[in-house]
């Protein structure tokens, strides 16, 4: 193989492995980022909940955790299809990701998001959180008090399970829990 050849050879290597590595990278980005919205995924959000837990129990950072469960998207794919049902989580993907430009935001399911954000300003955090339409629930807290991530993940998904419960009580969550006789159970 002559000079000439070898460098033919070499131009033509380069380019099939630049080729596999842009498949690799598209393929990563299908594994990290949800196709549908583009958020990152759960098993990132599990990652990031991990490091800001560290770093909150080894130096005291404070952090914020906030759950979001979206109104009616069950009844939309129903009624309408499932073309209606996407473009109603992309445009409340593209509305958090507006809100939420300074917070790491994922699609953890269906109808399911999660937000992680350094810091402790949690009366700004809910602000934000009030201006999202069609939100069913969300809770959120910071980091304070909790011994282990499960307690504070517990906490915000308890926390959204009972204002969904609240919703759909007709009285609006305000009977006392042993009086409670209403199909929504919600005391």
């Amino acid at each position: 193989m002559n000079q000439k050849e070898k460098i033919e050879y070499l131009e033509k290597a380069n380019k099939k492995l630049k080729s596999e590595i842009q498949k690799l990278r598209q393929t990563i980005k299908n594994y990290k980022y949800d196709t549908l919205t583009g958020l990152l995924r759960r098993s990132d959000f599990n990652d990031r909940f991990d490091e800001l837990w560290y770093s909150y129990k080894e130096f005291g950072h404070r952090f914020i955790l906030a759950m979001i469960d979206l109104n009616g998207l069950h009844e939309l794919n129903r009624d309408i299809g499932f073309e209606a049902g996407d473009e109603f989580i992309i445009n409340t993907a593209d509305k958090l990701k507006e809100l939420f430009e300074d917070s790491n935001i994922f699609r953890i399911g269906g109808d399911e998001f999660m937000l992680l954000k350094r810091g402790n300003d949690i009366d700004e955090f809910r602000e934000r959180l009030d201006k999202m339409e069609n939100c069913e629930a969300y809770a959120v807290s910071t980091n304070d008090g909790f011994e282990t991530e499960a307690e504070m993940f517990n906490a915000v998904d308890n926390g959204v399970i009972e204002k969904k419960k609240i919703r759909k009580c007709p009285r609006n969550g305000k009977c006392k829990k042993d009086e409670c006789t209403l199909a929504c159970k919600s005391r």
